[in-house]
């Protein structure tokens, strides 16, 4: 079967009367939560670079970076958007294709859709399709292609691309050229991973994709060709990141099992592998009486990519500490990691963090590393002798364990509080529960809702 093309004709056929209720209201969570991150991660250092070089690079003003009175050109707002959704930790994840679907997607929807001025609807059409076909890539490439690329960044681009394709309204022969473009601009590698400075490029794997979609869509609406079996072919990109892809899942039950259902929300802005290590020293802390003042060892069952990619124990910036198991560890051990201003520049110098950090040893568990999603077992070794031993599966966010449409608003409020005022807060949550209605202004009104005034 011609993967690419089947896709192709699956978004370009796809209305949004045939979207489940359940789809549409996931998309509209995820969408709030989207904003959120982003407009976090936008205050950062790496953020602020972002939103400067959409500032000065571009006089064209037809789309918005969230959270700036002005606009810009629909490609550096998805830039910056996408950068700032990626840039803390924070974006929701795909369960079963370990990447990141937001943070390429929604920016590149919206600033097309702003261009093209679409309704709320064609919006989260939109959304939607970016979603399915990031989420099937990258569940076709599996774990162990994940040791060397990064799947948000390389599969990113087909998200984008599919989720502007779609707003541009382009046939099925367009869409393909999209997805071709698209899959040909894919990149990004996981050196990030082995460097304890951790560097800001990790940040721009969820940028350089949207943008990188939404030019692939517009230049397919132009007429400009693309390899029409990108996905699987002989030279394709799956064969292009490993040999050991697994094509059955990528076109099976099209419009029936909507993949965006599988995508979570991360509490704890840290690499999401390790959630469940954080709630299992929640759970020692508030109900064994951990403290990091009565350890002296901490014992974590972990997955193999984990240990040979995930120890730094003096990371050098708040990146490589995001993505450090012993850091992470110790530091849950003195903050509520579901507050990401507990990852700061001080913390990464805090003697009593570092210290905790190098009692912390890691072993390849077996059930661990064999569980399909993500798991850990902690043992606490007391000062005393006593041993408390912690497994969990799963996280707070996921399928196993929802969030409430409650726990994201509440979650808006707390990662945005002194971005933006209450009023503010309000407006937007206000504008994305309006993004279905039949109202002409829907995008509109959330395009004003995003724009804050100086």
């Amino acid at each position: 079967m011609n993967e690419t093309r089947t896709l192709a004709r699956f978004v370009a056929a796809a209305a949004y009367e045939q979207l489940p209720e359940a789809v549409i209201q996931h998309a509209k969570n995820l969408v709030l939560d989207h904003f959120a991150v982003a407009l976090f991660a936008s205050k950062t250092e790496w953020g602020r670079i972002a939103v400067k070089y959409a500032r000065q690079f571009s006089a064209i003003a037809e789309a918005t970076v969230y959270g700036e009175p002005w606009q810009t050109s629909a490609q550096h707002a998805a830039l910056a958007n996408g950068l700032c959704a990626h840039g803390y930790e924070l974006d929701d994840s795909y369960q079963g294709g370990y990447c990141h679907p937001g943070a390429p997607t929604i920016p590149a929807a919206l600033a097309v859709a702003e261009k093209e001025r679409r309704s709320g609807r064609e919006f989260l059409l939109g959304v939607v399709m970016g979603y399915e076909l990031m989420g099937r890539i990258s569940a076709a490439l599996g774990r162990e292609a994940n040791k060397q690329h990064h799947a948000t960044a390389q599969v990113g681009t087909f998200g984008a691309a599919a989720a502007a394709a779609k707003i541009m309204k382009l046939d099925a022969a367009a869409v393909t050229n999209a997805l071709g473009l698209a899959g040909s601009m894919s990149s990004g590698v996981m050196e990030f991973a082995d460097d304890p400075k951790g560097t800001m490029v990790k940040r721009l794997y969820g940028g350089w994709p949207s943008q990188s979609g939404g030019v692939a869509a517009w230049l397919a609406r132009e007429g400009f060709t693309g390899p029409a079996t990108i996905v699987e072919g002989r030279l394709g990109f799956l064969r292009g990141i490993t040999p050991n892809f697994n094509l059955e899942g990528i076109t099976s039950k099209l419009g029936e099992d909507y993949h965006i259902m599988r995508t979570v929300f991360k509490p704890y802005a840290s690499c999401r592998a390790f959630h469940p290590l954080i709630e299992a020293i929640t759970e020692l802390k508030t109900q064994h009486g951990v403290t990091a003042r009565n350890l002296r060892k901490i014992r974590i069952g972990a997955r193999e990519s984990i240990l040979n990619y995930q120890m730094a124990y003096e990371p050098k910036s708040i990146m490589a500490g995001q993505y450090s198991m012993p850091f992470t560890a110790a530091l849950a051990f003195y903050k509520d990691l579901a507050d990401p201003r507990s990852f700061d520049e001080q913390v990464l110098s805090n003697r009593e963090v570092l210290a905790t950090a190098r009692q912390v040893e890691g072993y390849l568990d077996a059930e661990v590393n064999a569980f399909p999603r993500y798991g850990a077992r902690v043992t606490a070794e007391m000062q005393d002798g006593q041993a408390v031993t912690v497994t969990a599966w799963d996280h707070k966010g996921t399928p196993a364990k929802p969030f409430s449409r409650a726990d994201i608003t509440s979650r808006f409020h707390m990662i945005t509080a002194g971005i933006i005022d209450t009023a503010a807060a309000k407006r937007i949550i206000h504008a994305v529960d309006g993004l279905d209605s039949d109202r002409g202004d829907s995008l509109e009104a959330l395009s004003l809702a995003l724009r804050l005034s100086d």
